[in-house]
């Protein structure tokens, strides 16, 4: 209350204090009251587009409901909100980061659908994003990327890359 009494009802801390509120909601298995945060935290960002900051959180936010919407088994609404963040993302100077965090999400949406050609699609571009982004090659994201596509090999037969992939996805 104290910010909402301080702070613009627009202000970016405020997004932040709404979105961490839905991730708490979200992790509390309260999906209803974990989107009501995510798309107020989202509503300010959207009307703040202005800096790449601004951009980038914005992005976060439409991933942030998408993954709630996969948790809810709402494959179609997720990937709708994955399109938004990836229109966005593609405009951003620093899109490499965000173009892999979307397509890292519209993979496990897929492969939640057990559509396992289009999940493949996703982290593979998911996974050059973020080689063109982490040049340490050392994030969480890329070892989940990577573990992503040996569960893709696994599943499809293919037993050579799937132990390459689980490997690379520890050496991280």
């Amino acid at each position: 209350n104290i910010l909402l009494k301080c702070l613009p009802s627009n202000h970016i801390d405020l997004a932040t204090t709404y979105n961490n509120i839905g991730e708490c909601y979200k992790d509390l298995g309260d999906f209803t009251f974990a989107l009501i945060n995510h798309k107020k935290a989202l509503k300010i960002r959207s009307n703040l587009l202005s800096t790449l900051k601004i951009q980038e959180e914005t992005v976060i936010s439409y991933c942030n409901i998408a993954m709630l919407f996969k948790e809810q088994k709402k494959y179609k609404i997720a990937l709708k909100y994955l399109r938004k963040a990836r229109k966005i993302a593609l405009t951003n100077t620093i899109k490499s980061k965000l173009l892999s965090i979307v397509y890292y999400n519209m993979a496990t949406v897929h492969y939640s659908k057990s559509n396992i050609i289009l999940a493949s699609k996703y982290y593979n571009k998911a996974l050059k994003f973020e080689l063109k982004f982490d040049k340490s090659k050392s994030s969480l994201r890329l070892s989940d990327i990577y573990y992503g596509l040996g569960e893709i090999y696994e599943k499809t037969h293919d037993l050579s890359n799937p132990l390459v992939k689980f490997k690379e996805s520890l050496e991280i």
